[in-house]
């Protein structure tokens, strides 16, 4: 919710708050009656430019109140079907792919379950039941019709249904936000699901992707696992972007998934501009590098993308995915399932940070290196390595004091 700033007016509320984008905007507040035996209404609007005008139009609604002319009666409550879609329309500031993921979730999970309910009947009850439901019977896709949501796809539902009621709230419709007291599990279990290879699994795989397969990528696969950066990321990098004598990386660009061959800023917004790199992945680079130049000159200017395709172009996220599982396919077979488990490109993202945590880096290291925003994002990614690491630490402490 935005942070306010309030003001008392007479018989109802100002408040100050800030929009996503940083403007300074003003709303009002009021409890108005609901019609004959009905409880009454919190209700209040947003989006004035000075405190006057939402002064003026909270006197108005307060007028009509006294003429005993409800403002919005429960009967006139916006249906979550009516309301939602006009939310996410209101979204402006937010990445073209986030936008186009809320509406994913709206129109195949939370549309066909609580989209004809009125908001204010949303309360967390109701909505623990709809959340167990897609977790046991959820998916909707041909592969696996009726089967339950993973914890990271109910996790991305409820992220989106909580910010369209949080807006509820802010509009004065609800009093509070339901989807604070719903339970989706923690943090932990979600990253649990993406798998992680150990550093001697993601050794074993690179030398035979590269000695066995002689597979042309096998640098990008390389270069996620070192360091952590997002498969966007990685296919948005240019040979600019890259200093071999200060053994760093410039991140400040990814692939847009939503529109073909074009980028745009980082997930956070916020660039690693000095990402440092190992010996070994300096020359893994240098020695594509070299490669990219054998086959066009162009092909290893700064201006050039690092990883393009045969003709210089940038490449697609989803092709490079689908890349990696034909690639992941293959090595499991020689391997075995056992040996090599499965995991996805963002999978080999946290292989590189929870082998840094278990050797006791800083975390605040690791999240920037992940370009993660926030340094507690990083904590709850990893709050099951961390764990660990302190059940380790007691057993030290321990054998210290014992010795001691």
């Amino acid at each position: 919710m935005p942070k306010l700033g309030r003001r008392s007016v007479r018989e109802g509320s100002v408040y100050k708050y800030k929009t996503r984008s940083g403007a300074t905007r003003w709303r009002f507040q009021v409890w108005v009656p609901g019609q004959a035996g009905e409880d009454p209404i919190r209700f209040g609007h947003g989006g004035f430019l000075t405190a006057e005008e939402a002064d003026s139009e909270m006197h108005g609604v307060i007028s009509r109140t006294k003429k005993l002319e409800p403002v919005i009666p429960k009967s006139r409550m916006p249906l979550f079907a009516n309301y939602a879609p006009l939310w996410v329309d209101g979204l402006v500031t937010l990445q073209r792919t986030t936008i186009q993921g809320y509406e994913k979730n709206l129109r195949v999970h939370l549309l066909p379950n609580i989209g004809a309910m009125r908001l204010d009947e949303l309360n967390a009850s109701y909505l623990n039941q709809q959340f167990k439901k897609l977790a046991l019977t959820g998916r909707k896709d041909s592969k696996a019709f009726g089967a339950g949501l993973s914890n990271n796809t109910l996790h991305k539902i409820g992220t989106v249904l909580s910010l369209i009621l949080e807006g509820a709230v802010d509009e004065g419709l609800l009093a509070v936000n339901p989807m604070r007291k719903v339970k989706l599990g923690s943090v932990a279990q979600v990253h649990d699901e993406l798998g992680v290879w150990s550093l001697q699994q993601v050794k074993r795989f690179l030398l035979w992707n590269k000695e066995v397969q002689n597979d042309e990528l096998n640098p990008l696969w390389h270069l996620i696992s070192f360091t952590g950066i997002r498969r966007g990321e990685a296919l948005a990098l240019k040979w600019g972007d890259f200093d071999e004598e200060g053994k760093t990386l410039k991140v400040v660009r990814a692939t847009d998934a939503s529109r073909a061959r074009s980028v745009k800023d980082t997930k956070t917004r916020s660039s690693r501009r000095n990402l440092k790199l190992m010996e070994e992945t300096v020359d893994v680079l240098l020695r594509y590098k070299a490669l990219r130049g054998s086959l066009e000159a162009d092909y290893e200017s700064k201006g050039a993308w690092m990883f393009g395709g045969l003709e210089g172009q940038l490449r697609g996220p989803n092709d490079i995915t689908a890349r990696w599982a034909r690639v992941l396919i293959k090595a499991r077979a020689h391997f075995g399932d056992e040996a090599l488990p499965w995991v996805t490109l963002k999978g080999l993202r946290h292989s590189h940070a929870t082998t840094m945590l278990e050797m006791n880096i800083n975390p605040k290291v690791i999240q920037e290196r992940l370009g993660h925003s926030k340094f507690n994002v990083t904590m709850d990614t990893y709050a099951h390595v961390t764990r660990t690491m302190q059940e380790d630490a007691m057993s030290e402490l321990e054998k210290r004091f014992q010795d001691s």
